[in-house]
């Protein structure tokens, strides 16, 4: 009863960081490839995704895969 209550304490309940692997889910989702924002009152640049042979999206240099929210 003991070890059940210590291992019940112990867990946080904070999920572990996993890194987000854009690469791959970009082959399921909406996606696209933004630019820095080189100050505020700019708007990000877009570029088409580039996407390999093994079916992984890429971006050009200087931007990043990002998930488009609708």
């Amino acid at each position: 009863m003991a070890a059940a209550l210590l291992s019940a304490c112990s867990k946080t309940g904070v999920a572990p960081k996993i890194p987000l692997q854009m690469h791959l889910a970009c082959q399921t989702i909406d996606c696209r490839c933004l630019g820095e924002r080189p100050n505020v009152f700019s708007d990000r640049k877009i570029a088409n995704i580039v996407w390999q042979l093994n079916g992984d999206a890429t971006c050009p240099k200087g931007f990043s895969l990002e998930r488009v929210r609708r």
